[in-house]
């Protein structure tokens, strides 16, 4: 909005009768602008809050981590002449997952 202002060009809206060319209208938008910055904020805060209550509960988040069971497994379904894709699937396991595990060995 700083940028449309040094420009001299102003923001007029229909719907909300919100005209930023007047200084009543600039102060509403600012005040708009604080209220959405502030929800921002609140929103983070709850997220980390959730976080950390999960995390000292013992739950992780994210995905569950795969067995290596079940990549030895695919493994040894690909050794055997079973193509990747259904070495994962017996595996129990996607064939990206089952790939890139692959890869970083």
């Amino acid at each position: 909005m700083d940028r449309l202002k040094a420009l001299k060009v102003g923001f007029k809206s229909l719907e909300e009768q919100l005209d930023t060319t007047s200084a009543a209208g600039s102060l509403v938008f600012h005040v708009f602008a604080a209220l959405a910055d502030f929800e921002r904020g609140l929103i983070a805060e709850r997220t980390r809050d959730g976080l950390a209550v999960a995390r000292a509960n013992g739950n992780m988040p994210g995905r569950p981590k795969i067995d290596d069971a079940k990549i030895k497994l695919a493994q040894r379904l690909l050794a055997e002449g079973h193509s990747k894709a259904a070495a994962a699937r017996a595996a129990g396991i996607s064939r990206a997952t089952f790939l890139r595990r692959l890869a970083q060995l």
